[in-house]
C-alpha cells in the first residue's frame, strides 16, 4: 500500500543477486521516511504539519490553538478578570462588598434624594467655605450695606498713613502711603499787616518815582522807535540791520582774522589770503581780477574747477618730456611702476612685446570645503590640496579672458569639479578628467566668454 513514509523503489527477483547501488537507494528511501517522524518529547502531542509533509511534536496549547484553564486554579489563571466579568454581564458589581457601609440603591431612592435639593429652591452655602462660595461678592457687600465707595472706603496706603497721625496741623504728603503734619509757619496779612508804602498810609497809589523808576519811559519795546541818546551798543547776537550804512571810519582798518559768510581774510607777508569754509564759497568781482606775482607763484584750481576761456596755453600743447615730474609720475613712458589699475575703456593695446605677470597667486587647503579660485586676484593661480578631504572646486572670473590654474592635489584628496552644464564645459570631453596626484600635478586652462567657461586639463610629468 502506498503511504507518505516509505514506498520501496524496487527489489531483485528471487535467487538473483542485488546491486549495492540499488540497496543504497532503498536505504535512502527508508531514511527519508524516518526523517518525517518527530522527536519524542514528554507531554507533547503528535500532529501533521501545516504543509502535510511530515509529523511534528507540539505542546497542547499549540495543538488545540489556545491555552486551556486549569480547573484547580479556580479561574485565577484568567488573562483578564475585568474582561471576563464583562463577558459574564457582571460589570463592576463583583467589586462591591456589601455591608453597613455599602448598599445598593434603587433608581427611585436616587430620585427621592435628588429631589431634596430641588425642594429648597436655592443652593445653600457651605459654612466651611467662609462665604467664598457666594455668587457675587460685590452684590453681597451691597446687601450688607458695605458697598465700597458708597458705604465704606476701600483700603488705601495713604488712608492708613493719615489715620496714624495725631495733631491739629495740616496734612503733608511725603510719598506714596507716607503722610505727616505740616508744621511750617506761613506769612498772613493778619499776622503781619502792612502799615505804610513809600512813607504813605491809608489807600496808597504808587507812582514810578515811588519805586525809583522815574527815568523809565512807558513805551512797549515792540513799538519803540529807538533813541539818539544810546552811547554804547552791546553785542548784537541776531537780527537784521535796517539802519543806514555804517561809515567806513567806523569799521576797523585791519580785517585780519575777521570772518564773513565763511570767508576768512588773513594778512600775509605780501598781500593776503582769502580762505573759504567747509562748504563751497564764491568770490564775485564786477571787473577783471589781476593776479600779479613776482615770486613765481602758481595759480592752483581745485578738483572740479575750470579756468574758463581766458588766454592761456593748455598743457596739451607741450611735449610730455617738458611737463616735469608730475606728468612723468602720472603715466610713465620710459619705465617706472604704475600705482593703480588702468581701465582701457574698450580700447586695444598694440605694439606690446612681452606681458609679464607679477606672480602666481598661491592658495592651499587641508579641510573638506569648497575652494573658489577668484581670478580677479590674479590671472595665474596655484591651488595645493593635502589631507584626506573632499574638495569642491569653484571658479570666479572678473570678465572674459584666458585663465590658468596649477592644481596640486594629494593622492588622498577627492575632487569635485564644477557641474557640466550651461556655465561649464570640458574641451573635447563630456566627462571630468582624472587628475594627476604626482609631484607636479596638472594645469587647468580656461577660456571664459562672459557666460560659459570652457576648460581643458593637462597632466604634468604624467601621461
Amino acid at each position: 500500500m502506498t503511504n507518505a513514509f516509505y514506498n520501496h523503489g524496487g527489489y531483485p527477483a528471487n535467487q538473483s543477486p542485488a546491486s549495492s547501488s540499488a540497496l543504497r537507494a532503498e536505504l535512502d528511501l527508508i531514511t527519508a521516511g524516518f526523517d518525517k517522524l518527530p522527536s519524542l518529547t514528554a507531554n507533547y502531542l503528535i500532529r501533521v504539519n501545516a504543509g502535510g509533509t511530515a509529523l511534528e511534536s507540539v505542546t497542547v496549547p499549540t495543538a488545540i490553538g489556545y491555552t486551556p484553564l486549569n480547573a484547580a486554579s479556580n479561574l485565577s489563571d484568567l488573562a483578564n478578570a475585568a474582561t471576563a466579568r464583562t463577558n459574564l454581564g457582571l460589570g463592576d458589581a463583583a467589586l462591591v462588598t456589601l455591608g453597613s457601609s455599602y448598599r445598593f440603591v434603587t433608581d427611585a431612592e436616587k430620585a427621592t434624594w435628588n429631589a431634596k435639593q430641588a425642594a429648597l429652591g436655592y443652593t445653600p452655602l457651605n459654612a466651611a467655605s467662609n462665604l467664598s462660595d457666594v455668587g457675587s461678592a460685590a452684590t453681597s457687600r451691597a446687601n450688607l450695606g458695605l458697598a465700597i465707595g458708597t458705604n465704606i472706603q476701600a483700603w488705601d496706603a495713604d488712608l492708613d498713613g493719615i489715620a496714624a497721625l495725631a495733631g491739629a496741623n495740616g496734612l503733608l504728603r511725603k510719598s506714596s502711603g507716607t503722610w505727616g503734619l505740616d508744621t511750617a509757619t506761613y506769612l498772613t496779612s493778619v499776622s503781619y499787616p502792612v502799615t505804610s508804602v513809600a512813607g504813605r498810609t491809608g489807600d496808597v497809589t504808587l507812582t514810578k518815582a515811588d519805586v525809583s523808576l522815574s527815568l523809565v519811559e512807558n513805551t512797549a519795546l515792540s513799538s519803540w522807535a529807538g533813541t539818539a541818546s544810546i552811547t554804547t551798543v552791546g553785542t548784537i547776537g541776531a537780527g537784521t540791520w535796517n539802519a543806514t550804512a555804517i561809515a567806513d571810519s567806523k569799521i576797523a582798518s585791519a580785517l585780519t582774522g575777521k570772518t564773513y559768510n565763511g570767508l576768512t581774510l588773513t594778512a600775509a607777508a605780501t598781500g593776503f589770503t582769502l580762505a573759504g569754509g567747509t562748504t563751497s564759497k564764491t568770490l564775485t568781482v564786477s571787473n577783471t581780477i589781476t593776479f600779479t606775482a613776482t615770486d613765481g607763484s602758481t595759480l592752483a584750481i581745485g578738483a572740479g574747477g575750470t579756468l574758463g576761456s581766458a588766454a592761456f596755453t593748455a598743457s596739451t600743447a607741450y611735449a610730455t618730456s617738458t611737463q616735469g615730474t608730475t606728468a612723468d609720475n602720472a603715466l610713465p613712458k620710459a619705465g617706472g611702476t604704475m600705482s593703480g589699475a588702468i581701465a582701457m575703456g574698450n580700447n586695444g593695446i598694440t605694439g606690446a612685446k612681452t606681458v609679464v605677470f607679477n606672480s602666481t597667486v598661491a592658495n592651499s587647503g587641508s579641510t573638506t570645503a569648497t575652494y573658489t579660485t577668484d581670478f580677479s586676484t590674479g590671472q595665474k593661480q596655484k591651488l595645493t590640496l593635502t589631507g584626506t578631504i573632499t574638495a569642491t572646486l569653484a571658479f570666479s572670473f572678473p570678465g572674459a579672458g584666458h585663465y590658468q590654474l596649477h592644481l596640486l592635489p594629494a593622492s588622498t584628496v577627492t575632487l569635485a569639479w564644477p557641474t557640466i552644464g550651461s556655465s561649464w564645459q570640458w574641451l573635447n570631453s563630456t566627462t571630468a578628467p582624472t587628475v594627476n596626484t604626482g609631484t607636479y600635478g596638472g594645469v587647468v586652462n580656461i577660456y571664459y566668454d562672459g557666460t560659459i567657461a570652457i576648460a581643458s586639463y593637462s597632466k604634468v610629468g604624467a601621461a
